[in-house]
C-alpha cells in the first residue's frame, strides 16, 4: 500500500495500478483503492491508465454500482479522447444499464455528447427530459436544469437559459450548484448585453465561499468594469 501511495505521488499511476492489482488479489475488498486511482489518473488527464483501472474495475468487481461508476468515467474518457467509437460506447453503456435513476450520469454525459459534438440539440433535450422524469432528487434535477440551461447558452436562447439558471438558484439555496447557477446567470446576461444585472450577480459571487466561482466571478467582473465608459452615457 505504503508503495501504491509514493508512485501515486509521483504520477506514476501505471506502477501504482500492478501494486493495486496485487492487494487485490489479496483481497478483493481493495477494489476501492482502485476506483479512486482511476479517478485520481482521469483528473491528472491519464486517461490511458485511467481507463486501464476502470476497465479493471468493471470485469472484476462483483459489486453492480462499482461497475456502473467504471462505466461512467470511461465513457468520460472517451468523450475526452474524441474517441470514433464514442457513439457504440453509449449504445452498449444504455443496453447494459438501462434508462433509468442509476444512469443519470450517463444521460447527462449523452447530452452533452449530442449537443457540443453533434450538434444535435432537439435530440439532447429530449434526452435530458426523460432523465428528468427518472430523477426524483433535487440536486439531479438541478444538474438536469443546469445543462438545459446550457444548451439554450449554445443556441442563444438567453432567455430561456436565464430561466433554467434562475429555477437552479431558488430551488436549491446555501450549495455550490446554487453559486454555480448564480454565475450562469452573470455570463448568460453578459452575453446578452445585460452588463447592470450580470454586474449585479459578480459582486455578490465575489465573495464566494467556492473559490473557483469566486475567481471566475472575479474576472468576468473585470472584464465588464474595465471596459464600461467612465462618464455617465452607458
Amino acid at each position: 500500500q505504503l508503495l501504491s501511495w509514493v508512485f501515486t505521488q509521483q504520477k506514476e499511476y501505471n506502477k501504482a495500478f500492478i501494486q493495486e492489482k496485487a492487494l487485490f488479489q489479496r483481497n478483493p475488498e481493495f477494489i476501492n483503492n482502485i476506483i479512486n486511482l482511476g479517478v485520481l489518473a482521469f483528473n491528472a488527464e491519464d486517461y490511458e491508465n485511467s481507463h486501464a483501472c476502470f476497465d479493471f474495475v468493471k470485469t472484476n468487481s462483483p459489486i453492480g454500482d462499482y461497475k456502473l461508476i467504471a462505466a461512467n468515467y470511461m465513457l468520460q474518457i472517451g468523450l475526452a479522447k474524441k474517441q470514433a467509437d464514442i457513439e457504440t460506447q453509449f449504445r452498449n453503456y444504455f443496453d447494459e444499464f438501462g434508462e433509468n435513476s442509476s444512469t443519470f450520469q450517463g444521460q447527462l454525459l449523452y447530452a452533452k455528447y449530442l449537443t457540443f459534438q453533434k450538434d444535435q440539440t432537439d435530440e439532447a433535450i429530449i434526452v435530458l427530459n426523460k432523465a428528468m422524469k427518472h430523477s426524483s432528487s433535487r440536486f439531479n434535477q438541478a444538474k438536469i436544469k443546469m445543462q438545459l440551461g446550457e444548451i439554450y447558452v449554445y443556441l442563444g436562447k438567453f432567455n430561456k437559459a436565464l430561466i433554467e439558471f434562475s429555477k437552479v438558484q431558488t430551488s436549491i439555496k446555501d450549495h455550490p450548484i446554487s453559486q454555480e447557477a448564480r454565475f450562469k446567470v452573470a455570463q448568460t446576461s453578459f452575453f446578452k448585453n445585460d452588463f447592470d444585472w450580470a454586474m449585479a450577480q459578480l459582486k455578490v459571487l465575489k465573495s464566494s465561499t467556492t473559490q473557483l466561482i469566486a475567481n471566475d466571478a472575479l474576472e468576468l467582473f473585470l472584464i465588464i468594469s474595465d471596459n464600461q465608459p467612465k462618464d455617465s452615457t452607458d
